[in-house]
């Protein structure tokens, strides 16, 4: 911010910067752009930076749970790490769903305890987060939170559930690999892969305890997105759904020198006899007329000293 916007000649103004650190843990620097009309030094580059000092923190700083099977509950444990333990007078917890999250301090390994979360899925396919929020003691950091994160899935899950496809070429057809596995790595098949549309085709392969499908596809796809439907012999799970994206348009393969591909030089065909014979001789790289150089002549001279007749 800057306190005024008018500076005289031999002036001085004022620019607050704040930074935030949340979440950030060691060298930060930051970089800031300050334009004027100053016809010697229009922009200015400042500069702000340090180390940023943990007063208390958890260890990780944030909990990533990845696929989370439903119906099943999950237990992690994080650690309390701090500047000054000491200092650090911890309070009460909170969740921000405690049908979903539960969380106690437990005995840690260092001078802090630890905290544990227990975290249940529930039966419900859905995006999940969680927000636990602890107590500190601190002056500057009255309270930290831990953000956890995932998706509630079955137990089949996709590594990928969009898949993108560039425009299709005739001579090489995009194509796009899905791998489907099992969180709790119970065998299953994939029985069929099918677009409803026409314009992808499936082709799945065994590999170890997961599969692979190499999806193709087999002609422009109009409208350019879809869903691709991939069906399994589990009874919980019979489809599987994958978004598709495609680019419009059509690569044609086309032959050199054609009539779309103009500056590139044109298929060599063989030579008659006749014309081998008749064709004028060509120079095979003439120079530039600004390189041409003129013939060179051999003037006539004396002739030497042996061959001038003696006057006796």
């Amino acid at each position: 911010m800057v306190t005024t916007a008018d500076i005289p000649p031999g002036g001085e103004g004022k620019i607050d910067v704040t930074l935030n650190t949340k979440g950030r843990v060691g060298k930060l620097e930051k970089l800031i752009e300050v334009f004027s009309n100053d016809p010697e030094k229009p922009r200015l580059t400042l500069k702000i930076g340090g180390t940023v000092e943990r007063f208390l923190d958890f260890d990780p700083p944030r909990l990533s749970l990845g696929n989370f099977l439903k119906g099943t509950t999950r237990t992690e444990t994080v650690k309390l790490v701090a500047k000054d333990p000491a200092k650090v007078k911890l309070g009460e917890i909170t969740v921000s769903d405690p049908n979903a999250v539960k969380a106690e301090l437990v005995k840690g390994a260092g001078p802090l305890p630890d905290l544990k979360v227990t975290l249940m899925a529930g039966d419900r396919e859905r995006s999940f987060s969680a927000r636990v929020t602890l107590q500190t003691g601190l002056e500057k950091m009255p309270t930290i939170d831990l953000l956890i994160f995932g998706a509630v899935t079955g137990d089949l899950v996709l590594d990928k559930k969009y898949a993108y496809f560039p425009n299709y070429d005739e001579k090489n057809p995009p194509t796009f690999e899905i791998r489907v596995s099992s969180l709790g790595g119970k065998p299953f098949k994939v029985t069929k892969v099918e677009d409803p549309q026409g314009f992808v085709t499936g082709k799945a392969d065994q590999k170890d305890k997961d599969v692979v499908v190499l999806l193709t596809l087999t002609k422009e796809a109009k409208p350019p997105q879809g869903k691709i439907l991939i069906r399994t012999d589990r009874k919980d799970q019979e489809v599987l759904e994958v978004s598709y994206t495609a680019r419009t348009g059509v690569i044609h393969p086309q032959p050199i020198g054609g009539p779309q591909n103009p500056n590139m030089p044109r298929v060599i065909e063989p030579i008659s006899p006749d014309m081998k014979t008749n064709r004028p001789l060509l120079h095979p790289m003439p120079l530039k007329p600004g390189i041409q150089r003129p013939p060179i002549r051999v003037q006539p001279g004396p002739p030497p000293p042996s061959a001038v007749p003696s006057s006796k």
